[in-house]
Parts: C-alpha cells; sequence; structure tokens
C-alpha cells in the first residue's frame, strides 16, 4: 500500500481464498483495480445499468457516503453508506425485493453487496460500473 499524504509505504498479504478467479492468477499477472473490484466478490452477481429500467420489485441502495449522495444519486436510492453497513439491521424489509446496490464506480459496492449477503442471507446485486455508468446509460 502507498500512502500518498506521508510517502510511507506498506505491504500486506492478502490470503488467497479457494475457488477464486483473481486469488489463482500468478502474483505477476494481478493488476491492482482488478484484485479491488474483483477479490473474492465472485459470488456477487452484477447488474448491468441499461437493465434497471426492466425491473419493477427491487429497491436501489447508495452505498457512498452521506455528501456524495447528497450530491447526485439516482431517483428513489436510499442512502446507507458502506462505513455503516456492518452496524445497521435490516431484519425483513426487503424481503421480496431485488436489492441493487452501487457506489461512485462499482467498488464499494461490492464489498457492501458482500456484507448484506451475509447478514441478509439472499442475492444481492451490484450495479457494474456504479453511478457513472448509471450517468453514461441514463436509464431511469
Amino acid at each position: 500500500l502507498f500512502n500518498a499524504l506521508n510517502l510511507d509505504t506498506k505491504k500486506i498479504s492478502i490470503p488467497k481464498k479457494q475457488n477464486c478467479s483473481v486469488c489463482a492468477q500468478s502474483n505477476d499477472s494481478i493488476i491492482l483495480p482488478e484484485v479491488l473490484a474483483l477479490t473474492c466478490t465472485s459470488d456477487i452477481p452484477l447488474m448491468q445499468p441499461h437493465k434497471l429500467k426492466e425491473l419493477l420489485n427491487c429497491v436501489l441502495i447508495d452505498v457512498r457516503e452521506l455528501e456524495e449522495y447528497q450530491n447526485a444519486h439516482i431517483a428513489d436510492a436510499l442512502n446507507f453508506p458502506l462505513s455503516t453497513l456492518s452496524e445497521r439491521e435490516f431484519a425483513q424489509t426487503f424481503e421480496n425485493l431485488t436489492i441493487i446496490v452501487y457506489c461512485q464506480k462499482g467498488v464499494r459496492s461490492l464489498r457492501a453487496a458482500k456484507i448484506l449477503k451475509n447478514k441478509i442471507g439472499k442475492t444481492i446485486y451490484s450495479l457494474e460500473g456504479g453511478y457513472e455508468a448509471w450517468l453514461l446509460n441514463r436509464v431511469l
């Protein structure tokens, strides 16, 4: 890791997970953005932005921080920042709805989907490319 504020570097070790497409690659072939986006999230399905318009019974959850959400968001999306997801209770609120999470570019939403899947016990979709991809498609 590189801290650009104080120019410190730190080497971290990420344990390999069996049956993970990224973990199976040799260290020389791993590219950082791919690791950030895909590391052990292969069980999180992606929702393409243009398919949002077809969904009827769904809830969109914006996992960006409150300031980002207030700046701009997809209409009717709820804001549950990633930084608060572990603390939240979700009970039966979204039982019969398809849940789609998104962030700015799609990295944080993969982490959020993993957390929600573990809490709720159902399939959670991550919006591929995040809010920026949705803006390009302007589907809602």
